[in-house]
């Protein structure tokens, strides 16, 4: 199951020397500071400095005079970064910024010069992104006891290279380029040796992504109404054809109604989006490892039956807007007529509808544990209602498991539950047809969402439950190596509400997506799947973001983030034993031994909860948290106005967070990383 989060744990290019020294700890703070600060300098000459400066100085400031609210600078800000093509420096000066707002927001100096501040702030991000944020978690419980003391010893190295880095920044204000900077030298620290060979494969490897500048690859994708996909590129080889389907005639047959030109749409721009998204690869087979530039640049041409509507500026910007936050690529349509006959599901006649009697609920049902667990906790909530639920995927497996868990839940909980199960994607490629995918695949929440909005619109319903904890839908980063969409955004509160715009002007009624349970855990969520008596069915579920794993009898990995919060929730809410260990590829809460290299993804999840413990230590917790994690401050000015109500929300959150943190203390000790939790 793609959409998952990268955690990149790689040696970036031209910072393996650094590296080496961190992870050997044969230098001191001072040695290793040196040696940062070269190849902080060989990156910023190299890779152009910082793109897009002048533009973000110019929005700090206005922040600064107080001409900006926060939230517009965020959205300013992301505008910046999307005009670089993603550029790398230039999504780390926007973190950068965007916690330098933060400060600004709780009272720090709006005297001071902008430039300047940005500019350290950058360096200092740069630094965190390409070295510690990618060595801390590795090193905690293995050269250091603790959290704390790895940040005390990257706290002293940075100490020691703040007057070099001054310098480099005052350069950085006077040349955003950085053509003309150099190293500047640090007094009365030596140089530490650095082996020839080091240095040659170092300056091999920094020449070789001198053409990573470039601005990022355009793609169009042409969709056909006979089922066809045509995708071309800058590139020749990225000419192909795939064919695609969807089976959106279980929508119609499900409600004895078939599907208006309005919602069939709807269906093919959701498609033909997660279609692109997925054909055309971010990081192009020919990019070397440093690739700067995240975003794609993509064109997509749909028919569709009523394209006067959909070439409405207005529908245009919402899509836009929404695929912009959910995949920061740059997207372009083209809306042409549809034509040929329709689609089964909305040709054939009924001739009677068969619309659910009484209150109804929908909601997304995935087959994972969130999905499932929100569902029991609705039923008993719930007692009147009747539960239309929409499943979807690409995944035979999946689609088998998600069959058999809905026809099961009716029958053990007496309720009148009607399933909606749509098989769509590409039809089959042979074995190595999906080798070239794009594995993020950010758009599939998109899909979900907007076929799940087909399908309550279909049952007379205005809204869409989804059944996501609130710790989810935040899904902050786990590392600093992270940035923006590399942590999906499929459930961001931010994204549901311009899902809800976009879903709203294309079907011309309101519409809402929710997030009926934002203000808990995972493992609070999963306390109620007990109260209904619904236990033995957790093990009919599925979490894992390689699902299923080609293992017999272990469909799921154990070592992604999904895996683990998984576990995690589970053991907190004391239903480990509903969930057997041998399920899973690798098994980290057991004595057997573990590879390093699979537990990243577990030492990342307690890194962060250290950063969380330490912003909630703060003597402003909220603000102590936005600046650790600045996407805060966006998403909670996108759910309420300044005011109780913003207030009443930030203390909501900082609750949240201090449970999840006490929660990861229940857990086992296993590889160090869980005893530095404990300690801290």
């Amino acid at each position: 199951m793609p959409d998952f989060d990268i955690i990149d744990s790689t040696r970036a290019p031209g910072w393996g020397h650094p590296h080496n020294l961190l992870v050997n700890g044969d230098a001191t703070p001072a040695e290793l500071g040196r040696a940062v600060l070269q190849s902080l300098c060989r990156s910023l000459h190299r890779y152009g400095g910082l793109p897009g400066m002048a533009a973000i100085v110019a929005v700090l400031g206005e922040v600064m005079q107080g001409w900006c609210d926060p939230a517009e600078a965020f959205r300013q800000l992301r505008a910046i970064a999307h005009d670089a093509d993603g550029h790398r420096h230039t999504r780390l000066g926007v973190r950068a910024a965007e916690r330098l707002i933060v400060v600004v927001e709780r009272g720090g100096d709006r005297d001071g010069d902008p430039a300047a501040a940005l500019a350290a702030g950058f360096c200092r991000e740069l630094i965190d992104h390409q070295l510690f944020g990618r060595v801390r978690p590795e090193l905690v419980g293995v050269r250091f006891g603790s959290h704390d003391e790895a940040r005390a010893y990257e706290q002293g190295c940075v100490a020691a290279l703040e007057p070099a880095l001054a310098r480099v920044a005052m350069a950085l204000v006077h040349d955003p380029q950085a053509t003309a900077l150099r190293t500047p030298r640090m007094p009365g620290v030596t140089p530490p040796p650095i082996h020839r060979r080091t240095a040659r494969a170092a300056a091999r490897s920094m020449r070789g992504n001198m053409g990573t500048t470039s601005p990022a690859a355009a793609y169009h994708i042409a969709f056909a109404a006979d089922g066809c996909a045509h995708v071309e590129g800058d590139n020749a080889s990225a000419k192909l054809d795939q064919r695609y389907f969807i089976g959106d005639r279980v929508i119609a047959h499900a409600f004895s109604a078939r599907i208006p030109a309005m919602l069939a749409d709807l269906v093919d721009v959701a498609l033909a989006v997660y279609l692109g998204d997925r054909l055309v690869p971010r990081r192009p087979r020919d990019a070397d490892r440093y690739h700067l530039h995240w975003n794609r640049r993509l064109r997509l041409t749909i028919p569709v039956r009523d394209p006067g509507r959909w070439r409405a500026p207005a529908l245009q910007a919402r899509l836009r807007a929404v695929l912009a936050i959910l995949t920061e690529d740059d997207w372009a349509f083209d809306f042409v007529p549809k034509t040929g006959p329709g689609r089964p599901a909305e040709l054939q006649e009924y001739l009677f509808a068969a619309r659910p009697d009484g209150p109804i609920t929908a909601a997304l049902f995935s087959g994972g544990l969130d999905s499932f667990a929100g569902l029991c906790h609705q039923l008993a909530a719930r007692p009147g209602d009747h539960f239309v639920l929409f499943c979807g995927g690409t995944n035979r497996r999946a689609l088998g498991m998600q069959r058999a868990l809905t026809a099961a839940l009716p029958l053990t909980t007496g309720r009148s539950i009607t399933s909606v199960i749509v098989p769509f994607g590409l039809r089959r490629r042979g074995p190595r047809g999906y080798d070239g995918d794009e594995r993020t695949q950010r758009a599939r929440g998109f899909v979900f969402q907007c076929l799940g909005a087909a399908t309550a619109l279909q049952a007379g319903v205005r809204d869409l439950a989804i059944y996501e904890p609130g710790i989810g839908a935040l899904n902050l980063p786990y590392t600093a190596a992270q940035l923006g969409a590399q942590s999906t955004r499929a459930t961001d509160p931010r994204v549901l509400a311009a899902m809800g715009d976009f879903i709203s002007a294309a079907v011309g009624r309101p519409f809402h997506l929710r997030l009926p349970f934002f203000g808990l855990t995972k493992a609070e969520l999963c306390a109620s799947v007990r109260e209904v008596g619904l236990a033995g069915h957790i093990r009919d579920t599925f979490s894992c973001d390689g699902f299923p794993q080609r293992v017999a009898g272990r469909p799921q990995c154990g070592i992604c983030t999904s895996c683990l919060l998984r576990r995690q929730a589970l053991h907190v809410a004391g239903l480990a034993d509903y969930d057997s260990w041998e399920g899973y590829r690798t098994n980290v809460f057991g004595t057997e031994p573990v590879a390093s290299a699979r537990l990243h993804a577990w030492r990342a999840m307690h890194d962060q909860v250290a950063v969380l413990r330490l912003a909630l230590a703060d003597p402003d917790p909220w603000h102590g948290l936005c600046f650790a994690f600045p996407q805060l401050l966006e998403v909670a000015a996108c759910l309420t106005e300044p005011g109780p109500a913003r207030t009443a929300l930030t203390r909501r959150i900082v609750a949240l967070y201090r449970r999840y943190c006490d929660e990861w203390r229940e857990l086992p000790t296993r590889h160090g990383g869980a005893r530095a939790i404990r300690a801290a």
